[in-house]
């Protein structure tokens, strides 16, 4: 299981040699501050977004403005109103300030005129570093080598079938990855996950309705309560409502 202070960083640009020069200098920073990146490297407009469509999820995104295939500018349409993704930052990049103002509707976190400075690149991973760090409620899990991200409140609910976890979202989909229970409730115990079967991690803010056997989630769904975690959940639905009450 990743760390939850692990980022994605994406570079796209149809220049390789522009590519390589933001790489090293994420790679000389990530060395010096011992900061956790992944970095992935899109020289095609077209390849970024299949990326995304796949799964992938990128904290922070150098995106030229002229990519191939698809512009930058489609490409953050698609991330901000098509994935409906608010929380990966992006930063423009282009030879011509006449683009800067095209650019406000897509919400970009920087716009760096080229040719790109050091300085520069610097600074806005650092600003942006600054502020993932403040923001840790996410939960990411492995794929087929590919690194997800997804917002706790969106996690109904984890169910542990033989080796695979099965993830059901608030949106009514689901993934599964590799993985165990235990570890993932170290992770999400803060966040209000409890154990309601040793099968079942259950997030509390899903939870429509407890019953004696059983939980009604606010999808619809019915989660058994084994009998060894009856005491538990019951307890634990009184300390939450207590803590409500006290609000």
């Amino acid at each position: 299981m990743e760390s939850s202070q692990m980022w994605k960083v994406a570079i796209c640009d149809k220049d390789c040699e522009i590519c390589s020069y933001i790489e090293n200098i994420m790679l000389e920073y990530q060395k010096r501050e011992w900061l956790p990146f992944i970095i992935e490297v899109f020289q095609s407009g077209v390849e970024f977004v299949n990326a995304m469509k796949e799964g992938a999820f990128f904290d922070l995104i150098f995106l030229d403005v002229r990519m191939r295939g698809i512009d930058g500018i489609k490409i953050g349409h698609m991330i901000r109103e098509v994935m409906e993704n608010e929380d990966s930052k992006i930063v423009y990049m282009s030879e011509e300030k006449e683009y800067a103002m095209d650019l406000f509707a897509v919400r970009p976190f920087q716009f760096l005129l080229k040719p790109l400075k050091k300085e520069e690149i610097l600074q806005v991973t650092q600003n942006a570093v600054r502020l993932m760090k403040k923001d840790d409620n996410y939960f990411y899990y492995k794929k087929k080598r590919e690194l997800k991200k997804i917002h706790v409140k969106n996690i109904v609910y984890f169910e542990k079938i033989g080796k695979k976890i099965n993830i059901i979202f608030s949106d009514g989909t689901t993934d599964w990855f590799y993985g165990t229970l235990k570890q993932i409730y170290k992770e999400l115990e803060k966040f209000q996950f409890f154990y309601c079967h040793q099968s079942f991690l259950v997030s509390y803010h899903h939870v429509k309705m407890f019953k004696y056997e059983y939980l009604i989630m606010k999808n619809g769904e019915e989660i058994p309560i084994s009998q060894p975690k009856r005491k538990k959940v019951r307890e634990m639905q009184i300390m939450m409502e207590a803590s409500i009450d006290r609000e």
